[in-house]
């Protein structure tokens, strides 16, 4: 995935992009950090799964995009991120769909280091499936919230049920890997997006769409 806060917040309201006025945190932003003026923390800065061994101080906000998949211990991340958030501060976080993204595949194929996979329903085919309604309401002094399912720029049936795209998966990749190096041999590149309509899994991230669950969780004001 690449630069999905940047294209994330050209589709926020106001009442969103004005949480960021704050102090703000940003976690795992890479190159693409979602404001000007907040506090980055990355792999160099230390594991973000225990950043509250690093970062000793409270925020506005901390805003996540596309970190938390990449943690062994999920639900313990999530604690310690949430414990920066000052009260009436947001928690604001951007997570792969397992249906958008990984596609009924596990292990993902468009991101090995991805060690769980998200939900907002209830059914699920991954065997590393975590909802996220679950994981937000579950936290402490945990005041309103707001989930949405982001697919803007997905191009035909993504998003779909993964059972048409698992049938026969490896003949399909294999034949399909075997064309796109006739592509190459030939100084020709074959755009992934044209083999959608076959079936064939595309990470439509790369291509500028949004495969994504976007949270948005608010902290009481009179939190201890």
């Amino acid at each position: 995935m690449g630069q999905e806060a940047s294209k994330t917040r050209t589709l926020w309201p106001d009442h969103i992009t004005d949480i960021l006025a704050g102090k703000g945190l940003d976690i795992g932003a890479g190159q693409d950090p979602i404001s000007a003026g907040v506090r980055v923390f990355d792999l160099e800065d230390g594991d973000a799964g225990q950043i509250d061994e690093y970062v000793n101080e409270k925020f506005d906000y901390v805003f996540s995009s596309h970190c938390l998949e990449h943690m062994v211990d999920p639900v313990d991340a999530l604690a310690r991120w949430w414990k920066l958030v000052r009260p009436g501060g947001h928690l604001i976080l951007l997570l792969p769909d397992e249906n958008l993204y990984e596609q009924g595949y596990w292990p993902s194929i468009f991101n090995s280091d991805h060690k769980h996979t998200f939900r907002l329903g209830d059914h699920t085919w991954s065997p590393v499936s975590l909802s996220v309604p679950d994981l937000i309401r579950n936290l402490p002094d945990v005041e309103g919230w707001d989930f949405q399912l982001q697919d803007h720029g997905c191009r035909n049936h993504c998003g779909e049920p993964f059972t048409r795209l698992r049938t026969r998966p490896v003949i399909r990749m294999w034949f399909f890997s075997r064309l796109r190096k006739s592509f190459m041999a030939l100084g020709l590149k074959l755009d992934w997006r044209m083999l959608i309509p076959f079936g064939v899994p595309v990470d439509q991230t790369a291509y500028g769409g949004l495969a994504q669950i976007q949270v948005v969780a608010r902290k009481k004001a009179s939190a201890g």
